[in-house]
């Protein structure tokens, strides 16, 4: 039997993953939970589970903050962070004081119970051979495959840079400073069983890529990403030096089509992308490879080859950044407008039909890689669709069409996204203002709590009530000091403490503007009525 302590600042969310344990995890008794990083730390000095799951965001101490305390006292502790956000600053945050796991929100029963028989499994074994070596290495082997992931991610997205490639090479001693993308597209062949349709089938690509990660574990310098638009992409680390990287690559490229077509039913093939010496051009890599993918054959490698004297314009990368940064900041109409004159300029007289269809691919990858910087899943919304249709199109009238209606549907999609997110953004914001004791609310406060900058926090909230933040609360105040004046039980200045106000004399001029009478004035007034 192994104790744990749950800690989550939603109480719907500690409910939720107790009763997951408890219907799945015999072995598992639920010591503790606690609402936030301080408590945390109490219960596990009390208690000394063998294992804590707690939130990686919460008011006051933070998950990792917490994790840290809890683990320099109790180092035996197995600690899994919840948590919605898998990127590169939590992963190495957490490697470094010897976080064991990660559940990702929203939690599946089936994802959770799956990490915590590892755990489980795991600490029997430590239990009985109380190895420190085989526990350290248990932890960086949780933490490869997300690494991995997110690396080739930010090869693909051009946001990777040499110092991160050095602060990994020890975990990941096969990188290096040149390589190239071979993309693997994901075709079922007319016989297959597999449940493709447009939805990407998650559970079939989680078979594919750990087929592929046990068949590529002996080639350290070779990274796996995943499945995007049914195209498997993989990014091969080469030593320049080494004349025979090429033929090793084509080799593994042939092994990796072998083995789609005869365990999966898949009629793929291999798209290499052009070699490049440094990590921030990697993502011309990508693209390379993704210009090749419409003429690459069943069983074939086909390899970038550059075009001499080109004549065709330079994808607007510039417009592309502005296009996203509004999208960022939710100002979908100057979006709208920045997306415009990027299509202009893919659509450019100068553009061949073929460059003009790559360059709408590109667009439509961007367009995949902002769901994800959004915090949306990979099947929120299907892009899939409109890239056959980009593929299939016979003229640039037809082109344009296609492009045009796929940018329509994504930023309806985020626009009736939003909408439901300020919904439930607000009853987040309503419940904070009142149960939070009123001399405590702040936007600093409120913004901390729901893990938002201060800037959108105040944005949401003025669209919803038409009154900026400050206003709403001092307007509060003065509707709570009220009934305490009436009373006439406390004096002025213990009213204003006690609405959050430690100038007697500010609160005094707060009030008046807002009542046209001082508190004084009011209490008088108040007696009359």
């Amino acid at each position: 039997m192994y104790s744990v302590i749950i800690v989550d600042d939603e109480a719907l969310s500690r409910y939720a993953l107790h009763v997951m344990l408890s219907k799945n995890m015999p072995d598992l008794n639920v010591a503790a939970e606690c609402e936030d990083g301080a408590s945390a730390v109490q219960a596990a000095l009390r208690y000394k589970p063998d294992i804590v799951i707690i939130d990686i965001k919460m008011p006051g101490m933070n998950g990792l903050t917490a994790s840290k305390t809890i683990l320099e006292n109790l180092p035996g502790t197995t600690i899994l962070i919840l948590t919605a956000y898998d990127s590169f600053e939590y992963a190495r945050e957490a490697l470094t004081i010897g976080v064991k796991g990660y559940l990702l929100k929203p939690l599946i029963e089936k994802e959770v119970t799956e990490t915590l028989q590892k755990i489980t499994d795991s600490l029997s074994q430590n239990r009985a051979i109380k190895d420190k070596d085989v526990e350290e290495k248990e932890i960086v082997s949780l933490a490869i495959p997300v690494i991995k992931r997110n690396l080739v991610a930010s090869y693909i997205n051009g946001t990777a840079a040499p110092a991160l490639l050095a602060e990994y090479s020890p975990l990941l001693p096969g990188l290096t400073d040149s390589g190239f993308f071979m993309l693997f597209p994901l075709t079922p062949s007319p016989d297959s069983t597999l449940p493709f349709s447009l939805q990407p089938p998650a559970d079939t690509y989680k078979q594919i890529t750990e087929s592929i990660s046990q068949m590529i574990n002996f080639h350290k310098n070779v990274l796996i990403g995943e499945v995007s638009f049914h195209v498997l992409p993989l990014f091969f680390h080469i030593s320049p030096s080494d004349p025979s990287w090429h033929e090793t690559a084509c080799m593994l490229a042939r092994k990796i089509i072998t083995l789609l077509n005869q365990r999966f039913k898949l009629k793929s093939g291999a798209a290499f992308g052009g070699v490049y010496h440094t990590c921030q051009l990697f993502k011309s890599s990508y693209q390379e490879a993704l210009e090749v993918l419409p003429a690459l054959l069943p069983g074939t490698v086909i390899e970038y080859t550059p075009v001499s004297n080109s004549t065709h314009t330079v994808y607007p990368y510039s417009l592309e950044e502005q296009f996203m940064d509004s999208l960022r900041s939710r100002n979908t109409e100057r979006a709208h407008g920045y997306a415009q004159q990027l299509l202009n300029e893919i659509f450019t007289a100068r553009n061949s039909l073929q460059i003009s269809k790559e360059y709408s691919i590109q667009f439509l990858s961007a367009l995949k890689s902002l769901l994800h910087q959004l915090g949306f899943r990979q099947t929120s919304f299907d892009l899939y669709p409109f890239l056959c249709q980009i593929q299939s199109s016979v003229s640039e009238h037809q082109l344009k069409e296609y492009v045009n209606y796929a940018l329509h549907s994504f930023l309806e999609f985020l626009q009736n996204e939003s909408q439901e997110k300020n919904y439930a953004l607000m009853k987040k914001i309503n419940y904070y203002i009142e149960r939070e004791p009123i001399q405590m609310v702040s936007l600093e406060g409120l913004s901390s709590y729901l893990n938002l900058t201060p800037q959108y926090v105040s944005k949401v909230f003025k669209e919803e009530y038409h009154l900026n933040f400050t206003d709403y609360i001092t307007q509060k105040k003065s509707s709570l000091a009220k009934p305490l004046l009436e009373k006439g039980m406390l004096s002025v200045q213990d009213v204003s403490i006690q609405v959050g106000y430690s100038d007697q004399n500010y609160f005094c001029r707060i009030f008046k503007k807002i009542t046209g009478l001082t508190p004084k004035e009011y209490q008088k007034y108040a007696k009359t009525l």
